[in-house]
C-alpha cells in the first residue's frame, strides 16, 4: 500500500532526503536511532539549517528524563 518509496545508499542520503522531504519532525518513543535523528534535526535548526517544527510524542512519560537532562545542559 506504499505510494512512494524511496530507496538511498547511506543514513547521511537518507537524514538528508528526510529533511528535504518534512515539513516538520517528531520523535516517537525509540532507541538510539530516534536519538540520533532527534538530536541531528535539532541540531540543524538551532544552526539555522531549517526552521522546521521538532517535537517528541512523550508517550506515558517516555522522555520526561531526556527533557529533565535537557533542562539541566541549557
Amino acid at each position: 500500500g506504499l505510494s512512494d518509496l524511496r530507496v538511498v545508499g547511506s543514513m547521511h542520503e537518507r537524514k538528508a532526503l528526510m529533511a528535504e522531504l518534512s515539513d516538520g519532525f517528531i520523535a516517537l518513543p525509540g532507541g538510539l536511532g530516534t536519538f540520533e535523528d532527534l538530536f541531528e534535526v535539532w541540531t540543524w535548526a538551532q544552526l539555522g539549517y531549517h526552521k522546521k517544527p521538532c517535537a517528541l510524542l512523550n508517550v506515558a512519560g517516555f522522555y520526561d528524563r531526556l527533557a529533565d537532562f535537557l533542562d539541566d545542559v541549557v
